[in-house]
């Protein structure tokens, strides 16, 4: 049943949630798909799609081991044994002293004050060494957190393998094929979800000469206005058309190998960022004909996140968002049937990793689906997973 039938009779009919016909577009695509009760309506099939968007993107770099955090873990360690046993030597030295200042008391009063003067001095050395353990253990402490951060900055690389299992969240979920989507999730975009889709560019439009694209520069670009505009992709609950807006609000390590850019296709949702280490995107839901933005309830589904790839969100889009549905499939790193996404959570964000492996775009396994309530718009991180000393290339990836 069409989504726009279904907002006007107000059915209560659950939808199967189902994957294996998921769009299989490379990288961070937009799932754009249109669910009920027994098929998945998609622009192209995932076949055809995949074949479509891998023609036209490079193999993703494989991103380099984060080894940062280890080192510095491992210097925390011993910087902290060093300090510690130096304070217990001069303790123990300090007993000692003690010790013998007592029994030479009881001899002779005037050697008794020259020793218990000793005693003093290496109380005083004792406790400097204590202090300077502590001094070092704190540094050793400031070390490790320093790695750990770089280790796990949004705009970089984020350690994989210290990561949590993306299943283990307490919002996933994964589907079997008995689940059902509760269907106030109406708003599904798709390419002609309301009517004919006419694809825009926001700000200064960038020459380009590949077919059935359009293009703008990311250098010279204001930040927040730049990014493209998708016309007629679905209805909200009352069945009124909506567009949707890809606006890119910030992004970073520019290539110095060329002019950093943005594109997307006219038949499909899709976008580029070649030349882009990291960038932060708004999907704004407007109604069809303003610029207004509109609360809907959805889905959206990421998928192809691989090669050290990560996807972020701050903590408070994270709180707005319902759950994650987990798909699982044949992972190639365990041979197990799973999901190998993971996350984390510091610094303001939540962040799901990938494995520094590729995997095919329509794997179910380095894919996951959103879903949110009366939200206007969504944001997102999408970072390549390279570190800062690692030059950002001119390569083909998007969301």
């Amino acid at each position: 049943m069409d989504s726009k039938v279904l907002a006007k009779s107000g059915s209560k009919r659950k939808r199967d949630y189902r994957y294996l016909s998921l769009l299989g577009a490379s990288l961070f695509s937009i799932s754009l798909m249109q669910l009920n009760a027994t098929t998945v309506h998609a622009d192209t099939t995932a076949a055809s799609q995949a074949t479509v968007v891998k023609s036209q993107v490079a193999s993703s770099n494989a991103a380099s081991e984060a080894t940062t955090s280890s080192v510095a873990n491992s210097a925390a360690v011993s910087a902290t044994s060093s300090a510690n046993v130096q304070a217990a030597a001069a303790m123990a030295d300090s007993v000692t002293a003690s010790s013998a200042a007592s029994s030479a008391a009881a001899n002779d009063s005037s050697a008794a004050s020259s020793t218990v003067a000793n005693t003093s001095s290496t109380a005083s050395a004792a406790a400097t060494a204590a202090s300077s353990a502590a001094t070092g253990s704190q540094a050793a402490s400031s070390a490790t957190s320093s790695a750990a951060t770089t280790a796990n900055d949004t705009t970089t690389s984020t350690d994989y393998d210290s990561a949590t299992p993306i299943i283990d969240n307490s919002k996933a979920v994964v589907p079997d094929t008995s689940q059902k989507l509760s269907s106030t999730y109406t708003f599904i975009p798709k390419f002609n979800g309301s009517g004919t889709t006419t694809v825009s560019v926001i700000g200064a439009e960038r020459e380009t000469a590949k077919a059935n694209t359009i293009s703008a520069s990311l250098v010279g670009a204001t930040k927040g206005q730049v990014g493209f505009k998708y016309t007629n992709v679905g209805y909200d609950a009352d069945g009124n058309s909506m567009d949707l807006n890809i606006i890119f609000t910030d992004w970073g390590r520019l290539s110095e190998l060329g002019d950093a850019y943005l594109e997307t296709y006219t038949n499909m949702i899709y976008s580029n960022f070649p030349g882009a280490g990291w960038v932060d995107v708004k999907y704004q839901f407007v109604r069809s004909g303003t610029e207004t933005p509109e609360n809907v309830s959805g889905l959206m589904t990421l998928t192809d996140i691989d090669g050290s790839q990560t996807v972020s969100m701050t903590d408070s889009q994270w709180a707005n968002i319902d759950n994650v549905y987990i798909p699982q499939s044949g992972d190639p790193l365990t041979g197990q049937t799973d999901n190998w996404l993971r996350y984390t959570e510091n610094n303001g964000y939540m962040t799901i990793t990938s494995p520094s492996t590729n995997s095919p775009s329509d794997a179910e396994y380095a894919m996951l689906t959103f879903t949110y309530t009366n939200q206007s718009s969504l944001t997102f991180r999408y970072s390549d997973g390279h570190d800062m000393d690692t030059p950002t290339k001119m390569t083909v990836w998007g969301g």
